[in-house]
């Protein structure tokens, strides 16, 4: 399942995941809080891996053109 962002990019969630910050024994607007930290911590974790991976592709490319 992929979750549309209002801002760049989106998020891919399972449903389990979802049910699974939905069925937190709290009342609804804490529930859907507890979601949309959920969603964003996601949001963070891809970006963060996307980063890493480019850093590391530069890292390459410069070590290839410099050898």
């Amino acid at each position: 399942m992929v979750i549309k962002g209002n801002r760049k990019g989106q998020v891919q969630v399972t449903p389990a995941e979802i049910v699974e910050e939905l069925t937190k024994e709290v009342d609804a607007a804490e529930c859907l809080q507890y979601l949309i930290k959920f969603l964003q911590a996601k949001k963070i974790i891809k970006h963060e891996i996307k980063n890493e991976e480019n850093n590391s592709w530069s890292y390459f490319t410069y070590l290839l053109a410099n050898s």
